[in-house]
């Protein structure tokens, strides 16, 4: 497994992690991984949805990437509480849109390699 695999399965196990924190139902994940750039995108229908929640983990997500301290971050993903995690992962990340639309929840993150 590569570097860059194995990124971004720990970006997708804390989008996992929060979307059971939401008591999420019928969730899927994809996973586009191209040569320069990989998308992960994760959906799911939580039992209730907080606008503004949404809007701040929008903005937490899309804050700037520090890729001179990303072996740092990596080392603390999944060691703090998940609050903390998608923090770490807004630093580990390109970018990131979050959608609800009919009740369905879809975050999709990217990362340049």
């Amino acid at each position: 497994m590569t570097e860059v695999q194995q990124k971004l399965i720990r970006v997708l196990n804390e989008l996992l992690h929060y979307y059971f924190e939401l008591h999420m139902e019928d969730i899927s994940m994809e996973i586009i991984q191209g040569k320069t750039e990989s998308s992960l995108i994760m959906s799911g229908y939580p039992s209730i949805v907080d606008r503004e929640e949404l809007k701040e983990l929008s903005k937490k997500l899309n804050k700037p990437r520090q890729e001179e301290l990303e072996d740092y971050y990596w080392n603390l993903v999944g060691t703090v509480d998940s609050n903390e995690q998608i923090n770490l992962i807004s630093m580990l990340i390109d970018s990131a849109n979050v959608e609800l639309d009919n009740g369905k929840l879809t975050i999709q993150v990217y990362r340049r390699h």
